[in-house]
């Protein structure tokens, strides 16, 4: 048995433990958070009225934020946000794309801070 390899292998697998730990409680915890501010903003210029019920938000609105979430997290430049609020703007029923809007949106989206999700940072 060799000692110096199976002590490295049991450090391993403690740090691995403690990533998945962290990554369990404190991104999972900041993610979901983010993820309801990005949603409170778009419902808040899109549709207010669900803004206090978000049990009535469908999958209209929760894939946009999924979609801007994602966009958010790799670094979407302030032209491609406007550029997909106003896609969005389009596909949402009971709602004319308004350039004010996109801008406030954009705005609001681009200072919402995304957490690192540090288990990318170690596994990639």
């Amino acid at each position: 048995m060799d000692v110096p390899k199976v002590l490295i292998g049991e450090a391993g697998a403690l740090i691995g433990q403690k990533l998945e730990y962290e990554r369990g409680t404190q991104w999972w915890t900041a993610r979901s958070q983010t993820l309801g501010r990005i949603l409170c903003i778009l419902l808040a210029e899109w549709k207010p009225e669900l803004v206090d019920d978000l049990t009535r938000v469908g999958s209209l609105y929760t894939d946009q934020m999924w979609a801007f979430y994602g966009g958010l997290e790799d670094g979407i430049s302030p032209g491609d946000l406007k550029h997909r609020l106003l896609v969005a703007e389009h596909m949402l029923p009971d709602l004319t794309p308004d350039p004010q809007r996109i801008d406030r949106l954009a705005g609001q989206l681009l200072q919402v801070e995304i957490p690192e999700d540090r288990w990318k940072r170690h596994s990639g």
